[in-house]
């Protein structure tokens, strides 16, 4: 039947690409960090990328010129989060074609899964804001109320947060709503980090604070 014929399918082209779903997960996994973060960091020997913005709407932190590595960003901890969850179920689909060390690789993945939902919701949660801060650089914790915590939402299931946190999150992100979309950051937060970058002497970009 139809269903049967998708399930062969995707297992077919989960054979076909074994190798990339390995490299993928084991990327993802050396960028969890022991805390079950997904961080971002230059190379080793390496104290910072070529390019100021590696992430955050392709422009600096809010508030700051450059990132004190390493940083970590919300919207890209869920997105890793759920590739290793795709990356999980296509190497179930192969546990027969699998080697010792790549079933190995697939445990791994199982474990690093329960631990980035869990820094997920207590430490990525604000409890003050009502929210998912923005990120956490080696100095500083970005805060506000960010689309980044909306865009999140559609990588997560509802068992990757306690009950009624998205909800809690949709009512926060009102805050983000004009007459023709959802601004990038609120009103008193782009203002809080104005200042806060005039104070450090960075450079404040609105383009990606105030259009939708």
């Amino acid at each position: 039947d139809r269903m049967s014929a998708f399930q062969v399918a995707r297992q077919m082209l989960a054979l076909q690409q074994k190798s990339n779903i390995l490299d993928a997960v084991s990327y993802i996994m050396r960028h969890v960090n022991s805390d079950g973060l997904f961080f971002v960091a230059p190379p080793d020997g390496a104290p910072r990328y070529a390019l100021r913005a590696t992430y955050w709407k392709d422009s600096t932190p809010p508030g700051k010129n450059d990132a004190d590595y390493p940083i970590v960003f919300t919207l890209p901890h869920v997105q890793n989060m759920a590739g290793l969850k795709a990356g999980l179920q296509m190497l179930r689909l192969l546990h027969n074609e699998l080697t010792p060390e790549e079933r190995e690789t697939a445990r791994q993945v199982g474990t690093t899964i329960p631990r980035m939902r869990e820094a997920l919701n207590e430490i990525l949660w604000d409890s003050e804001y009502k929210t998912f801060i923005i990120g956490k650089d080696a100095t500083t914790t970005i805060r506000g109320i960010s689309s980044d915590a909306l865009y999140a939402s559609a990588y997560m299931e509802p068992t990757d947060m306690p009950k009624g946190r998205m909800r809690t999150v949709a009512n926060t992100s009102r805050a983000l709503a004009t007459p023709i979309g959802y601004r990038g950051l609120a009103e008193a937060d782009t203002r809080r980090a104005r200042r806060a970058a005039e104070k450090a002497g960075a450079v404040f970009d609105d383009y990606h604070t105030d259009p939708v």
